[in-house]
């Protein structure tokens, strides 16, 4: 089993040794520099560390994003080539057990330069050889379970004003010892005035799921982790008409054509161009009022409607008023004539409208005759060719001449008939 060993004072010199002696793969042994104007009454973990020989180091160097290690080593050994010294001392600068820095990239490492010295302080050559530090541990994130956002809210939902959600997250912090690491969130910016090891990041996100992948590098390369950010839509798209919303069209036999309409989403944007609009409703050959409906969807299912009232101003076209005869007798039958035509030029079909027959004198105005009637009443009767039948039985003082009219009650169109002499 591997283990990374925090330790200090007499309990952590126990701790170690208990798990050296039991075969643990100790990586990594961390512990506080042994202060030498220190009176110290307890055991060294950093002397125990060297003398089982494993990795060592300080949490101080870890602290200010340093890796340093203290090495120690076994000689170089000397000896006296005329023979005379049988114990030679080698002297190594820096010396075992010396605290050396990582090494940086592309660099052999620290060099050791060793001197040996006989008894009548002869020197040797120097000798050398390389110490180098390697960080063989890769970063380690902190304060992802959970990781803090702001703002807070664990469903974030788009204002309706705004196409984006603004979220922070951090800060974290990247646990690791070698000074040119690199921390980095995709998407996302650093925030200010947050310094290593903490981290935190913002981005704007729009609606939907977007994962989010955070990478700290160094020398042995990317760690990641990775989590989603979900932003809700929950705002219809506006519609705004082209024109009025209420208008009034002639009559026609062409087909009704809208103004049209243009459509804006606060995440999606201009969305003009997926509107449906319901003109179905529309009978420009009949007068009347109708309804024209208006549609558009978001990218989230949100759907923006408005209507439009059209009021389709139809005007009959008319026959005017055929009497039978335009001279009578007095007291005798005379059917009087009319129908009402539609946009082709042909009698359409008018049963359902009111009329209001009114005769008077023409020269003097005075009504003989003031009638209001559907088919069936007094008088009226609308025929199968459309066209509508009033008998008149003359019935006024002769040597007058005698002018009818007729209203449309729907439409308030009138029509009129040429003078009618009565014998």
């Amino acid at each position: 089993m591997r283990a990374v060993v925090l330790a200090y004072s007499n309990v952590g010199v126990r701790c170690l040794r208990v798990l050296h002696a039991r075969g643990f793969d100790i990586a990594q042994v961390i512990t506080h520099r042994d202060d030498p104007a220190e009176n110290r009454w307890f055991g060294s973990v950093a002397e125990t560390a060297v003398e089982l020989g494993l990795p060592l180091a300080y949490a101080e160097d870890l602290a200010a994003g340093q890796l340093r290690a203290l090495v120690s080593w076994t000689g170089p050994t000397a000896t006296d080539a005329d023979g005379v010294d049988t114990d030679v001392e080698v002297s190594c600068t820096p010396a075992s057990g010396s605290v050396f820095s990582l090494t940086p990239a592309g660099s052999p490492g620290t060099a050791v330069q060793c001197v040996a010295t006989d008894d009548s302080l002869n020197e040797s050559a120097p000798v050398s050889f390389f110490v180098k530090v390697v960080d063989t541990q890769p970063p380690v994130f902190d304060g992802f379970n959970p990781l803090t956002f702001n703002p807070p809210d664990t469903r974030r939902v788009l204002d309706a004003d705004s196409g984006v959600f603004p979220l922070v997250w951090g800060p974290f912090t990247v646990q690791d010892a070698d000074p040119n690491l690199t921390v980095t969130c995709e998407p996302g910016t650093p925030v200010a005035g947050i310094s290593p090891p903490q981290y935190a990041f913002r981005f704007d996100f729009e609606a939907g799921i977007t994962p989010v992948t955070c990478t700290a590098t160094d020398a042995n390369g990317p760690v990641t982790v990775t989590f989603n950010v979900e932003v809700f839509d929950e705002t219809a798209p506006v519609i705004t008409l082209i024109g009025d919303s209420t208008i009034t069209v002639p009559a026609s036999l062409d087909p009704y054509m809208d103004l049209g309409a243009t459509a804006f989403d606060n995440a999606d944007g201009d969305i003009t161009d997926r509107i449906v609009i319901d003109t179905s409703n529309v009978d420009l050959t009949t007068g009347g009022t109708y309804t024209v409906g208006f549609s558009v969807s978001d990218g989230s299912g949100n759907v923006g409607r408005a209507t439009r009232t059209v009021i389709v101003d139809y005007k009959f076209g008319m026959t005017g008023i055929i009497p039978t005869k335009t001279s009578v007798n007095a007291g005798s039958a005379n059917p009087l004539y009319w129908a009402w035509l539609g946009l082709d030029g042909n009698p359409v079909d008018t049963s359902g409208d009111r009329q209001h027959l009114s005769i008077r004198n023409c020269a003097t105005g005075q009504v003989i005759l003031d009638l209001a009637g559907d088919p069936g009443a007094s008088g009226f009767r609308f025929k199968d060719d459309f066209y509508w039948q009033f008998n008149w039985d003359s019935s006024a003082p002769a040597g007058q001449r005698y002018c009818a009219a007729v209203s449309n009650e729907r439409t308030g169109q009138v029509q009129f008939s040429p003078p009618i002499e009565l014998r």
